[in-house]
């Protein structure tokens, strides 16, 4: 036995419908409270009634009412006023302060034990899906509703890092969105170096150069070190030149070359091919990514972050190096690749900051005409019979199997839940 079991049926009221306490009192339950995660009881403001008397007030739960002295609750005022002590076996009476004894529930013979078998079963499993076996049986009104729930959690997740980079902008929203949106183009490899060639140059200066896309290429490419005085031609020699103006204008320090990876990923990845995409994506918006957030229409948002790189880039993966031409656009799925993984937390937290849930219906409605990702994950919840319709589809799977299968969170899944108590 273990309390995260004993939290469970607490929580959902899963016990006998008549329940007394150790010394004879009926005990009714209105509300388990809420569980608290942080120090002190295990829920706060439950409501229940101890004979004739209806309490308000703080819950704690253990195995062995013996673990309160084991816990060194005696020496902690906060648990000196708890309505009930809810243990799985009484051991031992436990008294407050003033020696008067707290009222003692014992669920050791109250709830069926096939419950605890099942729990067992799951968390027990070796298979990093508990429940696979268990999945078919499952409704599809659950399915529905602990999919949306997760998805909307996945955003939250996400959203939240939003705020922790906001945290080192003073708050400055569109340049933490600059550099999300860089980040995106860099793809794992290239993810970090992008970020940090935004951060270098700042949303406030590709606003002033938003209308001319050599211009924006010239701060990228210039900033990145990708180039050097070595390489000639039109468009190289272009870009040297206006990026030397535009340093000494807005003091811009260089990144190294040494952070860009080129190795075993295909050309057109290269981190060259996605700052032109990229440059081409803010010249799209004239820098103003208010426009990625403002569409309800998701083929239109899809339109604007269509973007082939410059014209040299058709014969040219590197500076210098030509190769036979072919036109360096950004496939369909990259594109809805980033606004699932970038644009819809951006603008899910532009909504939560601004308090306007039109921005977060806008998300759920984008995830809804995105087709679902195609993945590890998701590949083997469809091996378990579990199909996704779209991308919020995918995105719950996700959510589901990195927050509750992989850390056997079984107890807190609908799933589980509904495995356990039938």
């Amino acid at each position: 036995m273990n309390e995260e079991f004993l939290y469970y049926l607490w929580t959902y009221k899963l016990m006998n419908s008549k329940l007394k306490t150790t010394t004879g009192s009926d005990v009714i339950i209105h509300s388990p409270g809420q569980r608290n995660y942080d120090a002190g009881p295990d829920f706060f403001n439950a409501i229940i009634d101890i004979g004739p008397t209806k309490w308000a007030g703080n819950i704690e739960i253990h195995v062995n009412a013996s673990d309160w002295f084991k816990h060194n609750h005696d020496r902690d005022n906060n648990y000196d006023n708890i309505i009930i002590h809810i243990v799985y076996n009484n051991d031992v009476s436990i008294k407050r302060k003033s020696g008067d004894i707290i009222p003692a529930l014992e669920l050791k013979n109250q709830f069926q034990k096939q419950f605890f078998k099942l729990y067992s079963k799951l968390v027990l499993s070796i298979d990093d899906i508990s429940c696979s076996g268990e999945l078919q049986n499952i409704k599809t009104i659950t399915k529905i509703q602990w999919f949306e729930r997760l998805a909307f959690d996945r955003l939250q997740n996400k959203s939240q890092k939003v705020q922790e980079l906001l945290n080192t902008t003073n708050g400055d929203f569109f340049e933490v969105a600059l550099q999300k949106i860089a980040r995106s183009f860099g793809y794992s490899v290239n993810a970090d170096a992008m970020e940090q060639l935004a951060k270098s140059i700042g949303h406030k200066i590709i606003l002033k150069h938003s209308t001319n896309r050599l211009q924006l290429e010239s701060l990228f490419f210039g900033a990145s070190g990708l180039i050097n005085n070595t390489q000639n031609g039109k468009y190289p020699t272009f870009i040297k030149t206006e990026y030397k103006y535009l340093k000494s204008k807005y003091k811009i320090k260089n990144s190294s070359n040494k952070v860009w990876k080129f190795m075993r990923m295909r050309p057109a990845n290269f981190p060259t091919i996605r700052i032109s995409q990229m440059s081409g994506v803010l010249y799209n918006i004239s820098g103003d990514l208010t426009q990625l957030f403002e569409l309800d229409d998701i083929n239109k948002l899809r339109k604007l972050l269509s973007s082939k790189a410059s014209k040299y880039w058709d014969t040219h993966y590197r500076f210098g190096n030509e190769v036979s031409s072919r036109v360096k656009k950004i496939g369909p799925t990259t594109i809805d690749i980033i606004i699932l993984n970038t644009i819809m937390p951006l603008v899910f937290s532009y909504g939560k900051i601004t308090g306007k849930q039109v921005y977060i219906d806008r998300v759920i409605n984008w995830s809804s005409k995105i087709k679902p990702e195609n993945n590890k994950i998701t590949r083997k919840f469809k091996s378990l019979g579990v199909d996704t319709d779209n991308a919020l589809d995918s995105q719950a799977i996700i959510e589901l199997y990195n927050s509750y299968c992989k850390e056997k969170q079984c107890l807190k899944c609908m799933f589980g839940q509904k495995i356990i108590s039938g």
